[in-house]
């Protein structure tokens, strides 16, 4: 009767292992799916990651040409405005110089 007892014990224990061993094995499955749904949204991101670099690069280049060309374009105007400004020689008009 100690056996039997014995042998029911290390059943119940069996079954016991069996179901955690399920659980598990449940828990396991249940993580792979959610692994592979975030490596997918990972590789979206990555690749939208990858675009907007992109993007920016090509912003970042724009901003450089203008902001070339605008200085440029400063550089010209304060040339302009400096020979305005500049005290220069008068001409002598074409009357003072005709002939009687």
């Amino acid at each position: 009767s100690v056996d039997t007892e014995e042998e029911e014990a290390n059943l119940k224990k069996i079954q016991q292992q069996k179901q955690e061993t399920l659980e598990k094995e449940a828990e396991i499955a249940k993580l792979q799916k959610e692994n592979k749904k975030l490596i997918r949204e990972n590789k979206r991101l990555s690749s939208d990651v990858t675009l907007l670099n992109g993007e920016v690069s090509r912003l970042e280049e724009r901003v450089k040409k203008n902001t070339r060309s605008r200085t440029a374009s400063i550089d010209h105007s304060s040339r302009d405005l400096d020979y305005l400004l500049s005290p220069r020689q008068t001409l002598p008009s074409r009357t003072s110089n005709a002939k009687p």
